[in-house]
């Protein structure tokens, strides 16, 4: 797992935006170490004590797990879904705020598997975030299950662009999970090579407004909401995320 440099410019928040992106994040338990540090950073929070430390790293040592699994001192337990205590690194537990906007760009993170309790530590109301950018990561599958464990069901923009999908199930797994999304990319990604790729998520989306960075017009919707009716395509299953 990659660190976040402190103070590093492309990991910072800006105004309603969570900014991460181009951090060599591998995996979505990062995002919480990311965000200490650049809180720790910008003076939002203060170091842990040495006290702090110690009786986070003993704490984890006591039960027989890593010191970087602890919980944090004070008796706040940490969901180990979440990623490790930040007080067992010698940093700061991140301050819960309130982001419209997430962006995870350009890492290397596989699976959203975890999305939930992170966000739990780091955003006060994931319902209110409504753009996730993951483009430019390893993502494949289970991006719909994640997203929705993790309280995103009103995101009206996502960006998965440069990954991996390439199933028409992920496609209709996520057009369940997100009703309401109005931009969508998926371009770079295997799935942008099916035949019927672009009619069959117009259909298949009713609010989209952009595709690929591409507006819907009202007469490509009707055409794709046509041809959908009256053609058979064959969707396969979702698969299960990677282990």
């Amino acid at each position: 797992m990659a660190d976040a440099s402190r103070g590093s410019p492309g990991a910072r928040r800006i105004g309603g935006t969570l900014e991460l992106s181009f951090k060599e994040i591998a995996s979505v338990q990062g995002i919480v170490k990311a965000v200490a540090e650049l809180q720790l950073a910008s003076g939002e929070v203060e170091p842990p004590t040495d006290d702090q430390v110690a009786l986070a790293r003993s704490a984890g040592a006591h039960e027989g797990t890593p010191a970087a699994s602890a919980p944090p001192a004070g008796g706040a337990s940490v969901d180990t879904a979440a990623g490790p205590s930040m007080h067992a690194l010698g940093l700061p537990e991140p301050k819960r705020r309130r982001f419209q906007a997430v962006k995870l760009d350009n890492n290397a993170i596989e699976s959203l598997a975890g999305l939930g309790p992170v966000l739990a530590r780091v955003v006060s109301d994931p319902a209110g975030v409504k753009l996730l950018d993951l483009s430019f990561n390893r993502l494949s599958v289970g991006m719909a299950s994640d997203i929705a464990a993790a309280g995103c069901e009103g995101l009206l923009k996502l960006y998965l662009h440069g990954n991996a999908v390439e199933s028409l199930g992920e496609v209709v797994a996520l057009a369940e999970t997100c009703p309401s999304l109005r931009a969508l990319s998926l371009h770079g990604c295997p799935v942008r090579e099916h035949p019927a790729y672009r009619p069959f998520l117009v259909a298949t989306f009713p609010n989209l407004v952009t595709l690929d960075f591409t507006p819907v017009t009202p007469a490509e919707r009707d055409a794709a909401v046509s041809w959908r009716k009256m053609t058979k395509v064959k969707v396969p299953p979702v698969a299960p995320p990677p282990s």
